[in-house]
């Protein structure tokens, strides 16, 4: 007698439900593996950014984004140079009291931070890929020596305070075309140290409160043809 209630049942090869597991065990990877995010610490005195005994929390190598993993990078023990000799990326560089000798190329998707006091970027290219490359905190100074950026430069935080010295030149992230200079922090100064011209940008100035400034501290500061300074900060 029929039975109408049976139900069918439909059976796969193991064989086939194994595949993908044992072909990624045969190439050494890890069915579940996650990409991950260091948020690196120097250590170190004075020394190399690419060595990486000088960072913790780096993942056992310096910051440097690959192979599937991001980094941030914190360099803030005092007083000390690190070194940039070859072309890095990572998330955000966060500086204070320390210089950062660059003769390369940093990229950043969400630029350098100077988070205090005495933060130098000396030389170098400074690539800001999510739009701004250099940005300076709330009561924040720092030094801008002969640098170039590509991104804007962000003095948008109240009595943020970057003095440029040896030249400062602000270009869009491509390079190819002028870059913006936002001094529109409440008590906000663009300064410059020594005799210098200051061109190839757009400057957007005004605190809503406390006014911002552009200012020559010493020597003279020259005000380009190519240099636009918009009074709508505010």
């Amino acid at each position: 007698m029929k039975n109408n209630n049976a139900r069918s049942v439909s059976v796969r090869p193991v064989g086939r439900l194994l595949a993908l597991p044992m072909a990624l065990a045969m190439i050494g990877v890890a069915p579940g593996a996650q990409a991950a995010n260091f948020a690196c610490d120097w250590i170190a005195n004075a020394g190399s950014w690419l060595a990486s005994a000088n960072w913790s929390t780096c993942n056992s190598a310096y910051p440097n984004n690959g192979g599937g993993n991001t980094f941030d990078a914190t360099i803030n023990t005092g007083g000390y140079t690190v070194d940039l000799t070859s072309p890095v990326s990572i998330g955000t560089l966060t500086i204070s009291q320390n210089t950062l000798n660059n003769s390369s190329t940093l990229t950043t998707t969400g630029g350098v931070v100077i988070s205090s006091y005495g933060g130098t970027l000396l030389g170098g290219t400074y690539v800001g890929s999510g739009g701004t490359a250099v940005s300076f905190a709330s009561g924040a100074y720092g030094t801008l020596d002969n640098v170039t950026l590509r991104g804007n430069l962000d003095l948008s935080a109240t009595s943020a305070t970057a003095y440029f010295v040896n030249g400062l030149a602000v270009r869009d992230v491509s390079g190819s075309n002028p870059g913006v200079i936002n001094v529109t922090g409440n008590g906000a100064w663009l300064q410059s140290q020594g005799t210098q011209t200051l061109n190839g940008a757009t400057v957007h100035l005004g605190g809503a409160v406390g006014g911002s400034s552009i200012y020559s501290g010493v020597g003279t500061l020259s005000l380009g043809p190519s240099l636009q300074v918009l009074a709508d900060g505010a």
